[in-house]
Order: structure tokens, then C-alpha cells, then sequence
């Protein structure tokens, strides 16, 4: 499935570990945030998950993570079955842009890319 560059999405520069060595890609990435609703309140979606290396999942590689990334905080990488729209029943994720992430958030998603 191929999705297209929106407000709501962000190229970002990732690289990954494969058969032939370290993988250099920009992937569209798409940002949530459940308002609260859970303590992983804010989400980061790979939306075109093929060019990270998931093309043979029928999941979307994503990262949860809490405003506050000390002890108490979340932060952590999975996989989501869909990337969420807006004609979804149980819709809880509004879409924000990568600029309204918390700095720390901010921080981990690139991380996260890069590992």
C-alpha cells in the first residue's frame, strides 16, 4: 500500500541493519497523539513500511512513547495492525504533526529511526 506525503506525515532519514549491511532509507512517518487517553499517549507510525523492511508483515512498525521519558515514562517500539483513519469505529489517535511531539519525543523518534 503507498501513501502519500500529507500535513500529517514526515520524511525522516532511517537506516537499518540487513543482509548486506546497514540500510539507508527515507520513510514517511505519521504521528499520533490519544489526548491522554493511555499512558503511551503519543505514537509514530511508518506508514510506508516496505521501504523498512516490513513489506512481509501485515503490520506497521510503530513507537508509543509518554511525555516524560524519565523512569516513570513509555517509550516503546512494536508493531501496529493499521495505520489508523478517521472512518475507524474505535478512532481514539488524532493525527498531529512531528513539531507538536514533545522535545523528548522528538528525540526518541529519531533514535528509534536510526537504530
Amino acid at each position: 500500500m503507498s501513501h502519500r506525503k500529507t500535513k500529517w506525515t514526515k520524511t525522516m532519514s532511517s537506516s537499518y541493519e540487513a543482509l548486506g549491511g546497514r540500510v539507508e532509507v527515507d520513510v514517511l512517518v505519521r504521528f499520533y497523539d490519544n489526548g491522554g487517553r493511555t499512558c503511551d499517549r503519543y505514537m509514530a507510525l511508518v506508514v510506508d513500511k516496505e521501504k523498512w523492511g516490513y513489506g512481509r508483515f501485515d503490520k506497521y512498525p510503530c513507537l508509543h512513547m509518554s511525555a516524560n521519558q524519565g523512569p516513570q515514562g513509555v517509550c516503546m517500539s512494536g508493531d501496529w495492525p493499521h495505520v489508523p483513519t478517521s472512518w475507524d469505529p474505535n478512532r481514539y489517535w488524532t493525527c498531529i504533526k512531528f513539531e507538536d511531539l514533545p522535545e523528548a519525543c522528538q528525540k526518541a523518534v529519531q533514535m528509534w529511526l536510526q537504530s
